[in-house]
């Protein structure tokens, strides 16, 4: 077998190496947030599956996935997730150490993947007009809000979004309303 000289043998290694780090650059950015998930393994239902089907998958933990619709900004503590046609949406409220990392608002439009124990959340019509008031709704949006509704909301300790880095974690003094 014919040795190549070593300069071609450094030359090939050189450029093996610079095709992988360019190829490792390529690969979308994939963020986990909270705990380690337990059901990596299962397929995830899609937010219109669980939905649809509340009675049975209320207070069942369930692997659920769905485009980021909205990031709580301001708390960092949710975000609404929905399926391509955006007809269902699902609260995700994060119940893990939100120190360890936050969801960033450029996570907006990124397909995520959420683990948690599903439940729901029932609104009076007081409360709903109270919300609607808080973002500025007119008085005539307020008149068309008519008896209590019920949302379902995911307690999510782990999710996983393609194409984003986690943003800075939250100082452990920093807390926000919700969270009192």
């Amino acid at each position: 077998m014919e040795e190549l000289p070593m300069s071609r043998s450094l030359s090939l290694v050189c450029l093996v190496s610079i095709g992988l780090i360019a190829l490792a650059g390529c690969a979308p950015q994939h963020a986990h947030f909270g705990t380690p998930m337990k059901h990596e393994a299962e397929k995830p239902l899609t937010v219109t599956e669980v939905v649809t089907n509340l009675d049975k998958y209320d207070g069942q933990y369930v692997r659920i996935t769905g485009e980021v619709l909205a990031v709580g900004e301001g708390s960092d503590c949710w975000m609404h997730i929905v399926d391509e046609d955006e007809s269902k949406m699902l609260r995700c409220e994060f119940t893990y150490d939100l120190e360890t990392g936050r969801v960033p608002p450029e996570a907006k439009g990124k397909t995520a993947i959420v683990e948690g124990k599903l439940t729901t959340q029932t609104f009076t019509e007081e409360q709903r007009r109270a919300m609607g008031r808080a973002k500025g709704q007119s008085e005539g949006e307020l008149a068309k809000v008519v008896g209590p509704i019920t949302w379902p909301r995911l307690d999510c300790c782990s999710a996983s979004i393609k194409g984003v880095k986690p943003a800075q974690p939250r100082p452990r003094e920093y807390e926000h309303a919700e969270h009192k």
